[in-house]
């Protein structure tokens, strides 16, 4: 957790507080294989404990209680999708801080907001979709 790659990658995120971005890179397969997306296996609900032993002072927020996203690599478009909450997907700050936990920096990256990554907004339960 927290280690910045040296090569691009895929992975899910928290944005805690103080904009410091809490990221799980991993790898990704630059062949297709016939998919149209690489998406990380992980999810969100799987690895807030780890976001909350390192960062104890979240351990009585719940893992859809601080912003959060992913980033996925589109093979269609030839670029990287970021799913950002909408209140920083605008954020240039954010931008960087997700490019260098990704390795991102020379990417064509595709920013979006889903309202899974809105927290507080919808009346979804994020539960029900990461799973």
């Amino acid at each position: 957790m927290d280690t910045t790659p040296s090569y691009p990658c895929i992975g899910i995120f928290w944005i805690l507080p103080n904009n410091v971005i809490c990221a799980f890179p991993e790898k990704f397969n630059v062949e297709s294989n016939g998919r149209h997306f690489h998406d990380s296996e992980q999810a969100h609900v799987k690895l807030w404990p780890k976001v909350v032993f390192k960062h104890k002072e979240l351990g009585d927020l719940g893992y859809e209680e601080i912003p959060r996203g992913r980033i996925m690599f589109d093979y269609k478009s030839n670029k990287f999708l970021a799913y950002v909450c909408e209140d920083f997907v605008h954020k240039q700050d954010i931008r960087k801080a997700l490019k260098d936990a990704f390795c991102l920096h020379q990417q064509k990256i595709m920013w979006a907001t889903d309202e899974h990554y809105n927290f507080g907004k919808n009346e979804i339960d994020p539960a029900d979709i990461d799973d």
